[in-house]
């Protein structure tokens, strides 16, 4: 589970003010670049209006969600709100696990040599690490536009 929690954003914030408030800024916010959606009380989703890793633009045709940050709100007191951003591993990292189980199989069927399978083992190794990337590198962008647009502070527990 240690790798899993590396792989993926896990960081808390201070909102001053209460949750009336942060709505109300979400909405100031919402306005410049981000599209925010409210799925309760307690979630808040902050999506990119453009994704490079899923190809989606804003309104356009999509198969997968675009890229999107997750915040639970917690109130601390009446004036402190505690945002939690986290992000949840992408379909497309199954979807590449699958080609590559498929590929190997089909090799096991048509007894190819090893270095054919060790190539591919590395390709995908490669496509998940560059899929990572821009996934995260787009996911902190959305994060820092939050933090930067309602002047977040970092939450030291």
């Amino acid at each position: 589970m240690k790798l899993l929690d590396k792989l993926l954003i896990n960081e808390e914030f201070i909102y001053t003010g209460n949750l009336e408030e942060l709505e109300r800024d979400l909405r100031v916010l919402e306005d410049k670049s981000i599209l925010i959606q409210k799925l309760d009380e307690q979630k808040i989703k902050f999506k990119s209006t453009f994704s490079w890793g899923t190809l989606k633009a804003t309104d356009g045709f999509q198969v997968v969600e675009g890229i999107n940050v997750m915040a639970l709100t917690n109130q601390l007191d009446e004036n402190l709100l505690k945002l939690k951003f986290i992000t949840k591993l992408r379909p497309e990292h199954y979807f590449i696990a699958a080609l590559y189980i498929l590929f190997i199989a089909i090799m096991i069927v048509q007894k190819e040599e090893v270095w054919v399978c060790l190539l591919l083992f590395g390709l995908w190794i490669v496509f998940h690490i560059c899929f990572h990337w821009v996934y995260r590198m787009q996911e902190r962008t959305v994060i820092k536009s939050v933090v930067n647009g309602l002047k977040l502070k970092e939450y030291n527990s």
